[in-house]
């Protein structure tokens, strides 16, 4: 093997992605507190929900993932 090179290759990728309809909820949820939100054109953001073809349970490493985050601030 090469230096830095895969023990073993991965099998799977997956990405993150939003549901355009959790998208949708999170803005009705905001709409009242912070309109101006809603003039960023978050409604582009995420995917058709028909294109989701997996879903991940990560519940148990979440704050692991967010204190991670914190370290690229």
């Amino acid at each position: 093997m090469e230096p830095g090179g895969l023990v073993q290759a991965p099998t799977k990728l997956y990405y993150t992605q939003i549901p355009r309809s959790v998208m949708l909820g999170f803005m009705d949820a905001i709409a009242a507190e912070r309109p101006q939100m809603l003039e960023m054109g978050i409604d582009k953001f995420g995917v058709d929900d028909d294109e989701i073809s997996a879903q991940v349970d990560v519940s148990d490493v979440i704050e692991t993932r967010l204190k991670a985050n914190v370290c690229h601030v």
